[in-house]
């Protein structure tokens, strides 16, 4: 898999260099637009917004949704765009907010079980946790949908990644062993477009080296900055899953976050063993203040995240375009 992804990579940057540049593509006011969209209201209706903006009267498109768990309310969306081959690339964001307070950890002790009624009075707007990976997602998948292309690409928006991961968890089990064969690479968008950073944020320290070998390469063909971090340890995201799946990393995952609520049987734990896949995971060099950590145990939370502060004032429209064009690069690229 890697020799192959390596292979296709130096053949594809190097024919990158002499491609056009990318015209007529910029249109800030859809990210403007549906990050307003995406910030009013709960968690249920964010999901019902990303359905309302999916295009199912294009043959090459199909959605699905699953739910979560047996007894939660909460469901993924999964957006399949067919391609000449079955081999399978993943585009990943969760569309999950969440308000750090001493409810909100209760709640998640209990899986976030409460969550339904919660986000509805959650300070947060979630622009940027994680409406921008939300839009991204989409912009892509507007720009693929109409497009021949080698490889059928997953659009994935997780629910419930606040509460331990259980969005990506739960999608992950379900696969086969013969569909997880079909998986290819994934790419996790989460929490960039921050304002006062400019150009790419990836974390090498989780990613796939030779995928970031890839978006390297595009960045320096298109003149955009490439900033590599190295993501704190113990700090997770839905990548975090495509590095491989077992009843044991699943529980554990669950116990860590959610304690009590790790003892009440899930739909990912009955997962058959699944190796590793190449995974890039785009996400701001976050520092984290005293605040973030005592947000959880306080009334109301005041964190740059997870709190009143995530709002249309974190993030920067203009940065979220830049995302735009290196991820059309990258994916002309690979195909």
């Amino acid at each position: 898999m890697r020799l192959f992804l390596l292979i296709t990579a130096l053949s594809s940057v190097s024919l990158l260099f002499a491609q056009n540049q990318i015209s007529d593509i910029k249109d800030t006011c859809f990210y403007s637009t549906q990050l307003h969209n995406l910030s009013k209201g709960g968690n249920q209706k964010r999901y019902n917004q990303i359905k309302s903006l999916i295009d199912t009267s294009n043959n090459n498109i199909s959605i699905t949704t699953e739910s979560v768990d047996w007894l939660g309310l909460y469901k993924n969306v999964i957006v399949e765009k067919k391609g000449a081959s079955d081999s399978i690339i993943y585009i990943v964001s969760h569309y999950d907010k969440i308000s750090n307070n001493i409810l909100t950890t209760i709640n998640t002790i209990f899986n976030g079980g409460a969550d339904i009624l919660l986000s509805n009075i959650y300070l947060s707007d979630g622009y940027y946790d994680n409406g921008t990976g939300v839009v991204l997602n989409l912009s892509i998948l507007n720009y693929l949908k109409d497009k021949p292309t080698k490889y059928t690409y997953r659009f994935l928006f997780t629910a419930q990644e606040e509460y331990g991961l259980r969005g990506i968890r739960r999608h992950i089990s379900g696969l086969t062993k013969e569909e997880w064969k079909k998986v290819f690479f994934a790419i996790n968008i989460d929490m960039v477009g921050s304002k006062g950073n400019n150009g790419i944020s990836i974390t090498e320290n989780v990613s796939d080296s030779i995928l970031v070998y890839i978006a390297d390469s595009i960045c320096n063909a298109n003149r955009i900055i490439s900033n590599k971090y190295s993501l704190p340890t113990g700090a997770l995201a839905d990548f975090y899953f495509f590095k491989g799946q077992s009843f044991i990393k699943d529980f554990s995952i669950s116990f860590m976050v959610n304690i009590l609520g790790a003892f009440i049987p899930q739909k990912s734990y009955f997962t058959l063993k699944k190796d590793e896949k190449p995974v890039i995971n785009l996400t701001d060099n976050i520092k984290f203040s005293a605040s973030e950590y005592i947000s959880p145990i306080s009334p109301i939370g005041f964190g740059k995240i997870h709190s009143f502060r995530d709002n249309q004032n974190s993030i920067d429209i203009s940065n979220l375009y830049t995302y735009q064009i290196f991820l059309i690069q990258f994916f002309n690229a690979i195909e």
